[in-house]
């Protein structure tokens, strides 16, 4: 055998070799975590796209500073203010739109509704609603709810006194939304969450009775044209829900704690059928409840858990300081959120495995948005 013989043997593998080792550490250093952008105020509503992250920053109290509307894309850099008022409640980004609910000032509760498309930076803006929150979009289909404050906060506790919270669809203006259900509540806005649509079957959590006391949280379902809402499910305390196509996730309180309330578990329940299953206990109290690709995920107390399929205990996957639902998402393959990067909270994006890392380093290419910036006042047109 010729001596260079091995040699010209092993060039080929030697060069394909080099080649992967180039394109896995292409991948590892386009698709790693990394901070997305500086993070003030409060973060509500945080939501992920193929154009990018937007999230609601607010202050601590509504008046202190103008809320707004923030946008970065998936590399990364320095935010860009796509909307500001006096403040703003919720977002949703639809067919290359965004959606925003607002109020333009203190003198009273009267709301707004904005539609921006996210190319040209042309908007409409709706007038007419009273204490928005909440938002979800379906096509050409909105859903929101209006508050109407208690008129004697003094007794709140008994029903007809307590703020009511209407929950509202409209395929045309919002003036001429159709009322889906009346709810009872604590807070001058809506509490809850509207996790999601299924079958054209809306599905909120609804709290009750939390004023004075730990009350209970339902999860409940309704199409416009059905007459009353259906409960999914009834918990005590204050709880949160997700929805992952067929199957709907929710917590409640801990079986296993000396004190019920210092911890969660985590149903999960097919929603064409009654039977709900346990899937884990020892979750904490309070956090933000995910899915992703056919499983769920919870974040909360400083770490990311794994939700497991059946009953099992939650695995800590990732530590991540995000602090509730509004203010975390998973999209394909990684985590997004508010989380502290050497003690300042940043925007940061997390992969939570090798799809995360690849479609992380695709990321970089991106669509044009108009980030001209949308101010809001007492007259906003």
């Amino acid at each position: 055998m010729p001596p260079g013989f091995c040699l010209m043997k092993a060039k080929p593998f030697t060069l394909a070799l080099a080649v992967v080792v180039l394109v896995v550490g292409a991948i590892y250093a386009r698709g790693r975590g990394r901070p997305l952008a500086d993070i003030e105020g409060q973060t509500r509503d945080l939501t992920v796209t193929p154009q990018g992250v937007f999230w609601i920053s607010a202050p601590a109290e509504p008046g202190d500073s103008p809320a707004r509307i923030m946008y970065v894309g998936a590399g990364g850099g320095t935010p860009s203010v796509l909307l500001q008022a006096y403040d703003v409640r919720s977002l949703a980004v639809h067919s290359g739109s965004l959606y925003a609910l607002a109020e333009t000032g203190p003198e009273d509760a009267g709301g707004v509704l904005v539609i921006r498309d996210l190319k040209t930076g042309q908007r409409q803006v709706h007038k007419g609603l009273h204490s928005p929150q909440g938002l979800y979009v379906d096509g050409s289909r909105l859903f929101w709810t209006e508050s109407r404050a208690s008129r004697a906060e003094a007794i709140a506790h008994v029903p007809i006194m307590c703020p009511l919270h209407a929950l509202r669809v409209t395929d045309a203006a919002p003036a001429q939304g159709k009322l889906m259900s009346l709810m009872e509540g604590s807070d001058r806005h809506f509490a809850g969450q509207i996790v999601g649509l299924r079958d054209d079957k809306l599905y909120w959590t609804e709290p009750i009775g939390q004023a004075f006391s730990a009350g209970c949280t339902l999860v409940r379902r309704k199409a416009p044209s059905d007459m009353d809402p259906e409960t999914m499910a009834r918990t005590k305390g204050a709880n949160v829900a997700a929805l992952d196509g067929a199957n709907l996730y929710w917590t409640a309180y801990s079986l296993e704690l000396n004190r019920p309330s210092g911890g969660r578990v985590t149903y999960r329940r097919h929603v064409d059928t009654p039977d709900q299953e346990l899937l884990t206990d020892w979750l904490p109290a309070m956090g933000a409840l995910l899915t992703d690709r056919g499983g769920a995920r919870f974040v909360g107390a400083g770490w990311l858990w794994e939700i497991p399929h059946r009953l099992a205990e939650p695995t800590p996957v990732r530590r991540f300081v995000a602090r509730g639902p509004g203010t975390v998402a998973l999209y394909r393959g990684s985590i997004y959120g508010v989380d502290l990067v050497q003690d300042t909270e940043k925007l940061v994006r997390r992969p939570l495995g090798l799809r995360g890392y690849i479609l992380g380093a695709l990321a970089f290419r991106q669509p044009a948005i108009n980030t001209d910036t949308t101010v809001l006042g007492g007259d906003a047109a």
